[in-house]
């Protein structure tokens, strides 16, 4: 198995390994069933702590990109159990205030 990870610098070393881990699973780099190094090894591959490693697998595993099965291993998460993104909260408006108006005011007419 080779993932290929780099770190630059040693700002944001967790904000670094998830976005490239994250991108190396939605560009599929990384295909689903694919399994990882542990948090363990990749830490001493890229000379970061274990704690680094472990929060960014544990953010990936919440947010369905990655699935971990105890004493096997984490693997790249199949496509269909992946996350979709939080929806944005709508605009609340101005003259009213309320979401409800600026949601009525977005969809335009109803149909019928």
């Amino acid at each position: 198995m080779d993932v290929h990870l780099t770190i630059h610098g040693r700002q944001n070393l967790a904000g670094q390994l998830y976005r490239q881990l994250r991108a190396g699973v939605m560009d599929g780099r990384l295909a689903p069933g694919q399994r990882l190094p542990s948090t363990r090894e990749l830490a001493l591959r890229l000379g970061v702590s274990r704690k680094t490693t472990l929060d960014v697998f544990e953010r990936l595993i919440a947010e369905g990109y990655l699935r971990s099965r105890a004493g096997d291993g984490t693997f790249v998460a199949d496509a269909m159990t992946r996350l979709a993104p939080p929806p944005t909260k709508p605009a609340t408006s101005p003259a009213t205030g309320s979401r409800r108006a600026a949601n009525d005011a977005h969809r335009g007419p109803a149909r019928l």
